[in-house]
């Protein structure tokens, strides 16, 4: 989300588009009211609306429109596909903004598939470039996010988003970017500034300050490029699952900060609580009770049907079967006692649970057939695969099923994201957790918590506030809940990595 300059008069954009139109043709300028409502829309209530949406397709027609809008003193808000959900979807920062919509820019620029590095422009989604490495062979895999398989790769790394992987920290394996500054001119970052260098894209930091910081979660330019490291195929995967009870999350926490820190864990380690669980499974269920939040006898009865705990979590081990081992013993001689029950699941295992998953159901008396659903999907995440799946989670109050095609803005799902960060302690994993569930509870709405292990030093939350927005007052309930949230882990020193269109960050 950038905004180059401030908004000029109506006259004046008239002018002005008619020279993008010149630029870009028809196609690449739309001013049709339909089309720019809909880009106004976002998982919860908006002011802002665009003015119009330019679609360029390669870097020299971004340069272009950069100047004429910097001539022209018009405000120009670069998007990459628009699928920013939870945090303001395609909807400009300034109101009366011009998009720029870089979703046509989808080329794969280059990749090396000796030392496997990729240069993409941002409008490449996680779904192509997947396609794109199964068809060279899959000696290397990508990172993906739980998000649509339609989003843009550049875009979530602007904004520092993780991933499923061992190369889940998006930004570290970023090596470098080409980006238009406000005036028209071209920034490169790294040693790929160095006209032949043969370095450029390996060598992230080049002579001099390192300059790709200025260009994440910033206004200082439209990103048209960038080259990012891929994870090489192992020899073996297998992820892990776990689940315990609420009172031993700091233990666990703390049990697992030195199995990340020594890479025993290499992935990143996911830990979501019982609504993340039950709402990656179905939604609300609504045929049981209409009472909200969730009463606790039917999130515990799901918990028993369905063989899932308070917290539940998951990772990946890469490596050679002889390194996987042993990093499995560990795993187990740490959590033993610790945790309800840990299992380790191969490719040739996952697909015996699917066969048998009846059977094996039966014996445990836990529905696998419906876990299989998730647990699948999740298994193939943590090997690049991209996946719908988890976008079930916030159609979680929404009383329509989840559609075969999602599009959470035309859908009416509403939704906001908060992203507070702390240390790797158990202790601020507690604190955390308390003032989430005290703050929604408070709003009638279910704590939907996933931890997220980023390293051996960093733990990440997303906080999914999940509502419907066709239901009266839903809108309003969930502004407040999130603003309140917002602000209550803010002053207990939990500020969010990541901001929303309706969050500003102190001092900024």
């Amino acid at each position: 989300m950038t905004q180059l300059s401030p908004t000029s008069s109506n006259s004046m954009l008239e002018e002005v588009i008619a020279m993008w139109i010149q630029l870009l043709g028809s196609e690449g300028v739309i001013v049709d009211k339909d089309r720019l409502q809909q880009a106004s829309r976002a998982t919860f209530a908006t002011q802002n609306k665009p003015r119009a949406i330019l679609y360029p397709t390669n870097r020299d027609e971004v340069i272009e429109s950069v100047r004429i809008a910097n001539k022209y003193n018009v405000t120009l808000h670069p998007i990459s596909t628009g699928k920013n959900w939870g945090y303001g979807s395609k909807v400009p920062s300034v109101d009366g903004a011009v998009l720029m919509n870089l979703s046509r820019m989808n080329r794969i620029l280059d990749y090396d598939p000796i030392l496997g590095v990729v240069t993409l422009e941002p409008g490449v989604t996680q779904q192509q470039l997947y396609d794109f490495l199964q068809g060279n062979n899959g000696s290397f895999w990508m990172d993906v996010t739980g998000s649509s398989p339609d989003t843009s790769l550049i875009g979530n790394v602007l904004q520092r988003g993780y991933g499923m992987t061992s190369y889940g920290d998006r930004w570290k394996h970023l090596i470098s970017l080409e980006a238009v500054k406000w005036d028209g001119t071209i920034v490169k970052t790294g040693m790929a500034a160095v006209e032949g260098a043969h370095a450029a894209k390996v060598h992230r930091y080049g002579v001099g300050p390192c300059l790709e910081g200025l260009f994440s979660q910033s206004s200082y330019g439209i990103v048209t490029q960038m080259t990012i490291e891929l994870m090489p195929a192992p020899e073996h995967f297998e992820a892990f699952f776990f689940s315990f009870t609420k009172e031993r999350l700091p233990e666990i926490i703390d049990t697992l900060r030195p199995l990340r820190m020594h890479g025993i864990m290499p992935s990143a380690v996911h830990i979501g609580n019982e609504f993340k669980a039950l709402s990656a499974l179905r939604q609300y269920p609504w045929e049981i009770t209409e009472e909200t939040p969730l009463p606790e006898w039917v999130i515990n009865q799901f918990k028993r049907d369905w063989g899932f705990s308070d917290w539940n979590g998951s990772g990946g081990l890469y490596g050679t079967k002889r390194q996987i081992n042993e990093c499995k013993r560990m795993i187990k001689r740490c959590l033993a006692g610790k945790v309800s029950q840990i299992r380790f699941v191969s490719s040739p295992q996952l697909a015996i649970a699917k066969r048998l998953g009846d059977i094996i159901g039966f014996i445990l008396r836990v529905n696998v057939t419906e876990l299989m659903t998730v647990v699948e999907p999740v298994f193939d995440m943590m090997r690049g695969k991209p996946s719908e799946t988890q976008l079930k989670t916030v159609y979680w109050r929404k009383r329509s099923e989840f559609p075969d095609t999602p599009d959470l803005d035309a859908d009416g799902v509403g939704l906001f994201w908060c992203s507070p960060i702390a240390p790797l302690l158990g202790s601020h994993a507690v604190a955390i957790n308390k003032i989430i569930r005290d703050v929604t509870r408070e709003h009638q709405l279910e704590p939907i918590i996933a931890f997220t292990l980023l390293s051996g030093r960093l733990l990440s939350t997303t906080v999914g506030i999940t509502y419907d927005r066709q239901v009266e007052g839903a809108d309003e309930l969930a502004a407040d809940c999130y603003q309140k949230l917002s602000t209550t882990l803010l002053k207990a020193g939990y500020p969010a990595y990541r901001l929303g269109l309706l969050e500003k960050f102190p001092n900024c």
